[in-house]
């Protein structure tokens, strides 16, 4: 049986920008790392309280033991006028496109589809980025472009016009600055350009040479055995205290 290429989302893109072999661990090699990141673990439970709180399947007395953050944060968006939006809802909504030998895809955290397209995505991140940062990113850009390309389904099979979608990103941490973009024609004709210039260069796995970034990898072993004196003066110290905060000892993450 021949096994299926993953399905590229906006994680992988920013993996391979960050680092060609972390992406080729991650997406070719399809290791997993030792510990999950609390982040990643994080999002998921929040995304996942919040589909069955949508769907009205989580009841008062269960609302009392979700985690505390949780709760606040989804009382504040049902506040917000992202959660007003009139139309058809759709939660955890996916679309993928082949392209070559590759397939992108997205998970639509929220949808609302009546004049427009409204997209909301969560963020249970730390910290907000800027916004020019964010402008830009793989986890704006990405849901806005697809929607574009594959998503007429949502539109009775009619081509969907990129000024009538919209995506605002969600931050649960501050839910009074959500990031809001509106898409129009010439975002979609350079994000499509962006995105067929990065297929191509995802099989040439150039590691990253800023030492910062393989410090706090969970695949840094992989690349530099136990020698992290390689990464440079300075470093070696917090590639040890990183171990001992993921209760990993050298040389037994993967």
């Amino acid at each position: 049986m021949v096994e299926r290429p993953p399905v590229l989302g906006a994680a992988a893109f920013a993996a391979f920008e960050r680092c060609g072999r972390l992406f080729d661990y991650l997406y070719i090699d399809r290791l997993l790392p030792a510990v999950e990141d609390e982040r990643i673990a994080g999002q998921r439970r929040y995304r996942r309280y919040t589909e069955l709180m949508a769907k009205g399947r989580i009841k008062e007395r269960q609302r009392a033991c979700l985690e505390a953050e949780v709760a606040r944060g989804w009382e504040q968006f049902l506040q917000s006028p992202e959660a007003k939006f009139a139309g058809r809802l759709y939660l955890e909504y996916p679309l993928h496109v082949q392209m070559g030998e590759w397939r992108v895809g997205v998970q639509l955290h929220r949808l609302a589809v009546g004049t427009r397209f409204a997209i909301v995505q969560w963020d249970t991140g730390l910290e907000r980025p800027p916004d020019a940062e964010l402008k830009a990113a793989w986890p704006v850009r990405l849901p806005l472009l697809l929607v574009c390309l594959v998503g007429s389904q949502l539109n009775d099979n009619r081509p969907i016009a990129p000024e009538q979608v919209q995506l605002t990103l969600w931050f649960t941490r501050y839910p009074e600055q959500p990031f809001h973009l509106r898409y129009s024609q010439t975002q979609l004709i350079a994000d499509r350009q962006r995105l067929e210039r990065a297929l191509p260069q995802l099989r040439t796995s150039r590691m990253s040479d800023d030492p910062a970034i393989c410090a706090e990898c969970f695949f840094r072993i992989r690349c530099h055995g136990l020698h992290p004196e390689r990464l440079g003066p300075g470093l070696s110290g917090w590639w040890e205290d990183g171990d001992a905060r993921s209760g990993e000892e050298p040389g037994t993450a993967d």
